[in-house]
């Protein structure tokens, strides 16, 4: 199940629509290649999500921590080549 949620980059927190959670989502530009998200309900950080663009702008590392669980996990998102030619005529 998806969350949606219109949160701008002004530290401030917005609720993320239709979470019958009531989270509620607080994004920050910590520089040009930096994004924090954070989560919270209630009063309480359930989680925070640190997504950096790498150098060769070719992958997004990311790091999320859940304050619930007290585990964080690393991964990487690379971006895609597009094939336009995959089919040839002969």
């Amino acid at each position: 199940m998806a969350n949606d949620n219109d949160a701008k980059f002004d530290g401030k927190f917005y609720p993320v629509e239709d979470d019958p959670g009531h989270t509620m989502t607080s994004v920050k530009l910590l520089s040009p290649t930096e994004v924090e998200i954070t989560s919270k309900r209630g009063e309480k950080i359930v989680s925070v999500l640190h997504l950096s663009v790498m150098p060769d702008g070719k992958s997004i590392h990311g790091v999320f921590e859940s304050k619930e669980n007290n585990t964080t996990s690393s991964y990487e998102l690379r971006k895609l080549q597009r094939y336009d030619n995959w089919f040839t005529k002969s």
